[in-house]
């Protein structure tokens, strides 16, 4: 319970901390043109959710082998609901800047790293038991 508080708040922080390099270093008309606030919030709360579930599925004996195939679809399904929630930012027509993208990648990867390093934390300590 105390290791999961500790991967969760480490989430947050990394969440954090790379918002706010964002807001110091990119330029406010680029910022909101592209709603990177939004961006951040869906992807930790996405990431968020995905290790509470892990962290849950983890004390099941049934799902505890299938974490990593589990992640695989949760990806997935992270993928599918950005791009429904996010549309108009992939809509072929709307042409960004090549930062532009950049910045919209960086909480995608962010997440992506965090949520492999918390479910790898949870099999290492699966196949030490």
């Amino acid at each position: 319970m105390k290791r999961g508080f500790i991967l969760s708040l480490g989430i947050v922080l990394c969440f954090a901390l790379a918002y706010f390099l964002n807001l110091t270093f990119v330029p406010e008309e680029q910022f909101s043109k592209i709603a990177l606030n939004k961006h951040y919030a869906f992807h930790l709360a996405f990431s968020f959710l995905v290790c509470l579930l892990f962290f849950g599925l983890n004390h099941h004996k049934k799902w505890k082998e299938q974490l990593g195939f589990i992640y695989l679809g949760t990806f997935f399904l992270k993928l599918v609901i950005f791009v429904v929630v996010f549309q108009d930012l992939v809509k072929p027509s709307k042409s960004l800047e090549n930062i532009e993208v950049f910045l919209v990648l960086i909480p995608l990867f962010l997440g992506l790293v965090l949520e492999v390093f918390v479910i790898s934390q949870l099999l290492n300590k699966t196949d030490k038991k």
